[in-house]
């Protein structure tokens, strides 16, 4: 990439706040969605991730997921453990990391035996302090489609 400036496509308007004069050039992620696939057996994706002792699993690949509970009730522990089972089995993950730092992620992964060659090349690592804005996302779409899908 040169040094230009990331212009947004024309038809892309970045505005401060909400507004009601987006694009009509197609359909959004907002439209309401035919469920008559889902009504006719499409088929479901079954959790894989995060395994009980008995196989089962408790997250879904490539799914998004969200811990959520009182404070040190060991909801990073869960992710933690559920990247160590995906990276184990070679896949790739995305940290996207609001409260702790590296450290502390790396830290907690080698505490699970998670070699550090493995950390490097399965790993995503990221510590926002700023907004996301469109031209990083395009950049991290590029890159990290490069890497790998997440688990």
């Amino acid at each position: 990439m040169t040094g230009a400036a990331w212009e947004p496509p024309s038809e892309l308007r970045i505005v401060d706040g909400l507004t009601d004069d987006a694009p009509s050039s197609g359909p959004t992620t907002w439209e309401p969605l035919d469920l008559a696939e889902a009504l006719a057996g499409a088929e479901e994706v079954t959790a894989t991730v995060l395994l009980r002792a008995d196989g089962v699993g408790l997250l879904y690949p490539g799914r998004t997921h969200q811990f959520a509970g009182e404070p040190e009730s060991l909801k990073t522990w869960a992710a933690l453990l559920a990247v160590a089972q995906v990276v184990a089995a070679g896949g790739h993950v995305l940290w996207i990391d609001y409260e702790d730092d590296a450290r502390g992620f790396v830290g907690r992964l080698r505490a699970l035996a998670v070699p550090d060659e493995t950390i490097i090349g399965h790993c995503t690592y990221l510590w926002p302090e700023e907004p996301l804005v469109l031209a990083r996302v395009s950049r991290w779409r590029v890159v990290y489609a490069a890497r790998g899908s997440a688990a």
